[in-house]
Protein backbone atom coordinates (compact mmCIF):
# COMPACT_ATOMS: atom_id res chain seq x y z
CA UNK A 1 0.00 0.00 0.00
CA UNK A 2 1.16 2.86 -1.31
CA UNK A 3 0.71 6.33 1.26
CA UNK A 4 1.40 9.36 -0.17
CA UNK A 5 1.42 11.95 3.01
CA UNK A 6 1.85 15.54 2.89
CA UNK A 7 3.66 16.73 5.95
CA UNK A 8 3.01 20.57 5.94
CA UNK A 9 0.49 20.43 8.69
CA UNK A 10 0.01 22.61 11.52
CA UNK A 11 -2.25 22.56 14.64
CA UNK A 12 -4.25 25.38 12.84
CA UNK A 13 -5.08 22.65 9.74
CA UNK A 14 -5.42 19.65 11.05
CA UNK A 15 -8.17 17.90 9.00
CA UNK A 16 -11.04 15.99 10.53
CA UNK A 17 -11.41 12.73 10.64
CA UNK A 18 -14.48 10.94 9.02
CA UNK A 19 -14.52 7.90 11.11
CA UNK A 20 -17.92 6.60 12.61
CA UNK A 21 -16.27 3.79 15.24
CA UNK A 22 -14.05 4.26 17.67
CA UNK A 23 -12.01 1.75 16.60
CA UNK A 24 -11.46 3.23 13.35
CA UNK A 25 -10.89 7.10 14.67
CA UNK A 26 -7.66 5.03 17.07
CA UNK A 27 -6.41 3.67 14.26
CA UNK A 28 -6.22 6.22 11.87
CA UNK A 29 -4.99 8.65 14.63
CA UNK A 30 -2.39 5.94 15.68
CA UNK A 31 -0.76 6.18 12.18
CA UNK A 32 -0.91 9.71 11.67
CA UNK A 33 1.28 10.11 14.65
CA UNK A 34 3.50 7.23 13.36
CA UNK A 35 4.06 9.15 10.59
CA UNK A 36 4.84 11.85 11.89
CA UNK A 37 7.16 10.66 14.12
CA UNK A 38 8.59 8.97 11.39
CA UNK A 39 8.89 12.22 9.25
CA UNK A 40 10.08 13.72 12.31
CA UNK A 41 12.85 11.01 12.93
CA UNK A 42 13.75 11.06 9.37
CA UNK A 43 14.07 15.11 8.88
CA UNK A 44 16.21 15.17 12.31
CA UNK A 45 18.55 12.35 10.98
CA UNK A 46 19.14 14.29 7.75
CA UNK A 47 19.64 17.63 9.82
CA UNK A 48 22.41 16.11 12.24
CA UNK A 49 24.16 14.71 8.82
CA UNK A 50 24.09 18.59 7.73
CA UNK A 51 22.25 17.45 4.60
CA UNK A 52 19.62 19.83 3.62
CA UNK A 53 17.24 17.61 1.18
CA UNK A 54 13.70 18.00 1.34
CA UNK A 55 11.19 15.22 2.26
CA UNK A 56 9.70 14.79 -1.23
CA UNK A 57 13.72 14.32 -2.52
CA UNK A 58 14.57 11.83 0.06
CA UNK A 59 11.20 9.48 -0.73
CA UNK A 60 11.77 10.09 -4.47
CA UNK A 61 14.93 8.99 -4.66
CA UNK A 62 15.04 5.74 -3.69
CA UNK A 63 12.03 4.69 -6.00
CA UNK A 64 13.90 4.02 -9.03
CA UNK A 65 16.14 1.43 -7.21
CA UNK A 66 13.97 -1.89 -7.57
CA UNK A 67 14.46 -6.09 -7.46
CA UNK A 68 12.69 -8.41 -10.01
CA UNK A 69 11.93 -11.51 -8.97
CA UNK A 70 11.30 -14.34 -11.35
CA UNK A 71 9.31 -17.28 -10.74
CA UNK A 72 11.37 -20.72 -12.73
CA UNK A 73 10.53 -24.58 -12.36
CA UNK A 74 13.27 -26.72 -12.77
CA UNK A 75 13.19 -30.10 -14.23
CA UNK A 76 12.70 -31.71 -10.84
CA UNK A 77 9.11 -29.36 -10.75
CA UNK A 78 10.73 -27.17 -7.89
CA UNK A 79 10.20 -23.68 -8.08
CA UNK A 80 12.67 -21.39 -8.07
CA UNK A 81 12.94 -17.56 -7.51
CA UNK A 82 15.82 -15.30 -9.26
CA UNK A 83 15.88 -11.97 -7.86
CA UNK A 84 17.65 -9.48 -10.17
CA UNK A 85 18.60 -6.16 -8.72
CA UNK A 86 19.23 -2.85 -10.13
CA UNK A 87 22.50 -1.39 -9.00
CA UNK A 88 21.68 2.02 -6.53
CA UNK A 89 23.63 5.11 -7.88
CA UNK A 90 25.59 7.74 -5.35
CA UNK A 91 22.57 9.41 -4.54
CA UNK A 92 20.66 6.70 -3.08
CA UNK A 93 23.93 4.89 -1.40
CA UNK A 94 24.05 8.53 0.48
CA UNK A 95 20.29 8.23 1.52
CA UNK A 96 21.05 4.91 2.81
CA UNK A 97 23.90 5.50 4.31
CA UNK A 98 22.72 8.97 6.12
CA UNK A 99 19.84 6.98 7.56
CA UNK A 100 22.04 4.25 8.83
CA UNK A 101 20.13 1.27 6.87
CA UNK A 102 22.16 -1.20 4.42
CA UNK A 103 21.52 -1.31 0.70
CA UNK A 104 17.67 -2.87 1.06
CA UNK A 105 18.30 -4.74 -2.24
CA UNK A 106 21.77 -5.86 -1.76
CA UNK A 107 22.56 -9.79 -2.24
CA UNK A 108 25.36 -11.75 -2.51
CA UNK A 109 25.43 -13.79 -5.61
CA UNK A 110 24.43 -17.03 -5.26
CA UNK A 111 25.41 -19.38 -8.89
CA UNK A 112 23.69 -22.46 -8.85
CA UNK A 113 24.93 -25.08 -11.20
CA UNK A 114 23.24 -28.27 -11.58
CA UNK A 115 24.78 -30.70 -13.89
Amino acid sequence: MALNVQFSMTINRLRPIYQQLGKKTAAHLFFSLLGYHLYSAITMTFANAQDQRSISTIMTEPKTHSRLTVMLIDDQAQTRHLCICSVSDQVQRNIYKILGVRDPFWRQKKIVAQM
